[in-house]
């Protein structure tokens, strides 16, 4: 009698995990629609026209938990120099990533927390899982940045030198000096922070800043109706931090 009510009872509990876990997953959803080069945000409406040569990465999310990071787009055909031919696994591909956080802050208090590196700032905690340029770069320069039809922002620069191990032809080995660099992209609209990183290694940085501009224009708030929600086109569904 006792092991058929302990049986039971973990039978019980089975059904109750697996039933929470349903329930669990049934809420999550998208972070974002993808058709073709079009996408369109499922939580705060906007949408973002990428070009050809980048893909789009989404996420799955809790509607009533937003993500951070809403969506990620990297470079398809990287450009590895020859220098770094055949060490490519040293080879960062250029990528870029749209985040969105509620604030208080004007946009001159939030340009300062990035500019001063405040470690205790929620979002550059949220950008230090993706990258440690931001919080531990050289800060390069500001400039005043329009951020699609949201609104004028600003563009900061960081730049970060590092040692790297390469090969060469020969399997010889040598260590260069190389830097990473990227921009933060940044608004306020609404009571939220929205933000864009760019980060791309020394060799690919000016190309491709040209081409993350052209679609930072891009950006604006979905249309009224507009309720589009088939998935398709050129998009990988990845975990954000």
């Amino acid at each position: 009698m006792v092991k058929k009510t302990a049986l039971a009872a973990m039978f019980l509990a089975f059904v109750v995990i697996v039933a929470a876990a349903t329930i669990s997953w049934a809420e999550k959803t998208k972070t974002a629609n993808v058709v073709d080069n079009s996408l369109t945000d499922n939580q705060y409406g906007f949408v973002f026209e990428k070009n050809d040569n980048w893909k789009f990465q989404t996420a799955d999310e809790n509607p009533k938990k937003p993500e951070f990071f809403r969506f990620e787009i990297q470079k398809k055909n990287s450009q590895i120099p020859l220098e770094r031919k055949y060490s490519p696994e040293t080879w960062n591909p250029a990528y870029g990533a749209f985040f969105v956080d509620t604030t208080s802050l004007t946009l001159k208090q939030i340009k300062a927390m990035f500019t001063e590196k405040n470690a205790k700032y929620q979002p550059i905690k949220n950008i230090a899982k993706k990258t440690e340029l931001i919080k531990q770069g050289l800060f390069v320069e500001e400039k005043d940045h329009a951020f699609g039809k949201l609104g004028m922002g600003c563009q900061l620069t960081f730049k970060e030198e590092y040692d790297v191990q390469i090969r060469d032809v020969k399997d010889d080995y040598d260590v260069i000096t190389d830097y990473l660099i990227g921009d933060m992209y940044l608004t306020v609209c609404a009571d939220k922070i929205f933000g864009f990183l760019f980060v791309a290694e020394r060799a690919e940085y000016g190309v491709c800043r040209t081409e993350i501009e052209k679609m930072l224009e891009t950006i604006a708030f979905r249309a009224a109706g507009d309720n589009s929600a088939d998935s398709s086109g050129d998009t990988t569904s990845v975990k954000t931090q």
